[in-house]
């Protein structure tokens, strides 16, 4: 029951922060090429990997969006082994 309540509370934290992560990944890289191009006369990440990590985040966030209930039925499924086991 001790890890059940934490468990609970921190999955849609984490699901939120992860999410808003991903969201902000191209403007990120966008940011970044920016600045390596006016310093360096370059860019770190090309346009056509820029593209690649804008349809990643897109995924990742509709893969957290579709499983974020996942996270918490293997911390209650934990709990439910643990306390077959006998183990408190």
């Amino acid at each position: 029951m001790l890890f059940v309540l934490p468990g609970a509370l921190l999955a849609p934290a984490l699901a939120n922060g992860v999410n808003g992560a991903v969201r902000q990944l191209p403007s990120w890289i966008d940011k970044l090429n920016a600045f390596t191009q006016q310093h360096f006369n370059t860019t770190v990440v090309s346009a056509s990997s820029s593209r690649g990590s804008t349809q990643a985040a897109g995924n990742a966030t509709n893969y957290l969006r579709q499983h974020a209930g996942a996270v918490l039925g293997a911390v209650g499924s934990l709990h439910a082994r643990r306390g077959a086991l006998g183990i408190v």
